[in-house]
């Protein structure tokens, strides 16, 4: 994707270098830099010529004023996307561009890309937030142009600027994009430094008088009275209207002052473990809503336990377990209540009920000022149905913001549940420590399932559904068994009567059934990292998934792993670690098994550099803004 930056200037010796510069700092690097000069007589053209390894066209000749400049650069201007670096302005540091290429690639259907910009008076800093523009709000005041990116094609659709405005034909061109239907979105990040003065400084009553022609071309005088009443109320009283002092805005709260209520509702006891406690080792101040199953023991010192959920017991009778959810409910909603100015952040799957998920999702937006959401799938497993989709967006609008470990999921939650791109935050999925094997947590691990001997162990572990594909692995493991001794080892409960028949039977036909072993039930907490370390290779033969915790416990464990190509697993795999095999396809399974196998090479420090970058105390650290917005 290329981006056209077109400045122009006219005599602009004493400020041009500085946008050149911020120009060339970019890390961005598919760009063209279009000059328009009105013929300077300053040393404005010798200082761009310096820079000609950036500069790709440069144009100097008479105009009729600084929007037939910009009209100039549009027709020269070959990239996919358009922005206007004002000669005395300058992009705000070294990765704008970067961002902003990523967030047009995600997103393809997004037509004009709008961030905030830092007003500079030469006496202090100001960030100016735009997230409040939309169509509406737009038509009583101004966006910064300087803060706004658009696709080329644009300028054919609602034309370029007016030349009859000689101060806010820029304004006039965005009303018209805005009102146009184009897709118009505000991205969280700071765009440029803009220097106050300038063509707008220069004539303020022509400055104003413009403004007011440009925004009576779409209303009445009545409408502009009565919208400016209403523009200035919300000034006052809503704070995202507002202008923060750099130094002053949200973000820059230290990680100790913030706090925040993790909500598990008992999902996963490592995954809550290490989201508290990669949170707590960045200091904040974290309040875990656990369980029983919540491994104290391992919880960071500072993180307050309160134990609501109590008993997980299985073998509980059904009237217990109905009963502890309706005391666990009561409990849980009153103690967000009385917490409100607290963040709740929930962390876990709501109920597998699609109505009570609403309804607790619900009851979290009422009861909590503040409520983020992490979606782990958009839709249930094995049940990609239409109803499903329609259920969860109504869980989904409940929530102020949104996490997520996977980076395709941001396009689709845009796409397809019409959810904010600035609402949604992605974090890497992580790992709380890297613990690489022994020779005794190895023994540890086969003695737990009954193994006496070092012969290759292949793992598959986690809740058995169908889209996990035990099946498959099954069907890989009769073939790699005719040349090997290896055995297979199955670790996780299957609920679904009929798939757990079909697994059962194809595991009692096989020729090597004495091999195959099922770990039918909930594996102990601390028998999980031992189980990991007894296997020789982890496969994860998935059929659909966008991100899995499985992985990062193969990493944070040293274990080499196949898997499909689906979701971002793939992301993770090198080459020394594992396989990435075509979905459903058992010879590709069967070979990338016995590949693995047949090079069982210690290399821990290459495993540990493998896992650092996903511990928690790393992974959760863009969070921390998430947070800061809410204090």
């Amino acid at each position: 994707m290329k981006i056209s930056i077109i400045t122009v200037c006219l005599n602009s010796a004493k400020t041009i270098l500085k946008a050149l510069e911020s120009v060339k700092q970019q890390t961005y690097k598919n760009i063209e830099l279009i000059i328009v000069d009105g013929v300077s007589t300053d040393e404005t053209l010798q200082i761009v010529a310096e820079y000609q390894d950036i500069v790709t066209t440069i144009v100097s000749e008479k105009d009729k004023g600084i929007y037939d400049a910009m009209n100039k650069g549009i027709a020269l201007a070959t990239g996919d996307i358009v922005f206007f670096l004002n000669s005395d302005d300058a992009f705000y540091d070294s990765t704008v561009l970067a961002d902003v290429a990523v967030r047009f690639e995600q997103i393809p259907a997004i037509d004009l890309l709008y961030g905030d910009v830092v007003f500079d008076d030469e006496v202090k800093l100001t960030k100016r937030t735009y997230s409040h523009i939309n169509k509406c709000t737009l038509e009583f005041e101004s966006l910064c142009h300087q803060g706004v990116f658009a696709r080329r094609e644009l300028f054919k659709t609602v034309g370029e600027f007016n030349l009859k405005f000689k101060t806010n034909a820029d304004y006039d061109w965005l009303i018209r994009v805005f009102r146009s239907g184009s897709t118009c979105t505000w991205f969280d990040r700071i765009i440029s430094l803009f220097s106050l003065g300038g063509m707008h400084g220069q004539d303020p009553l022509l400055l104003a008088k413009e403004h007011k022609a440009v925004r009576l071309q779409y209303m009445s005088k009545t409408k502009l009275f009565l919208g400016d009443i209403v523009r200035k109320f919300r000034h006052r009283y809503h704070r995202h209207f507002k202008t923060y002092r750099l130094g002053e805005a949200a973000l820059n709260i230290s990680p100790s002052d913030l706090r925040v209520t993790l909500l598990s509702h008992g999902f996963q006891a490592e995954y809550e473990l290490g989201y508290a406690n990669g949170l707590a080792r960045n200091g904040v101040q974290v309040t875990l809503i656990g369980s029983d199953t919540t491994l104290v023991d391992r919880l960071e010192p500072t993180v307050n336990l309160v134990n609501l959920r109590g008993s997980q017991d299985p073998a509980r009778p059904k009237w217990s377990k109905i009963l502890g959810m309706l005391v666990y409910w009561i409990k849980c909603y009153l103690y967000i209540l009385f917490n409100r100015n607290t963040p709740i952040h929930v962390i876990g799957m709501f109920n597998g009920n699609p109505w009570v998920a609403i309804a607790e999702a619900w009851l979290t937006r009422t009861l909590s000022k503040h409520f983020i959401l992490t979606i782990h799938d958009i839709l249930p497993h094995d049940q990609h149905t239409s109803r499903n989709a329609k259920l969860n967006r109504i869980v989904f609008k409940a929530a102020n913001k949104y996490v997520v470990h996977a980076k395709p999921m941001i396009g689709e939650l845009y796409k397809d549940y019409a959810i904010d791109l600035n609402k949604i935050c992605f974090i890497e999925h992580g790992m709380d420590k890297i613990t690489l094997p022994t020779i005794t947590s190895r023994q540890k691990g086969r003695i737990f399932f009954g193994i006496k001997d070092d012969k290759p162990l292949v793992l598959i572990f986690g809740n058995i559904l169908h889209y996990k594909g035990t099946d498959l692995l099954i069907q890989a493991f009769n073939q790699l068994a005719q040349n090997s001794d290896a055995r297979l080892l199955i670790v996780g409960r299957c609920r679904k009567k009929s798939l757990k028949q079909e697994l059962q039977d194809m595991v009692n036909i096989s020729k090597f059934k004495e091999r195959i072993i099922w770990y039918d039930g909930f594996l102990p907490d601390e028998n999980v990292v031992s189980t990991f370390h007894a296997a020789d290779v982890l496969v994860m033969p998935y059929r659909q998934i966008y991100q899995s915790g499985v992985i990062f416990m193969s990493l944070a464990t040293g274990l080499r792993t196949v898997v499909t190509d689906v979701g971002v697993l793939k992301n993770y795999i090198q080459k020394d670690f594992g396989r990435v095999v075509p979905v459903e396809s058992v010879p590709a399974l069967t070979l990338a098994i016995e590949d693995l196998l047949a090079n069982q090479i210690p290399l821990q420090s290459y495993f540990e550099s493998l896992a650092k970058p996903y511990l928690w105390v790393n992974t959760v650290k863009p969070l921390l803004p998430v947070y800061a917005d809410y204090q």
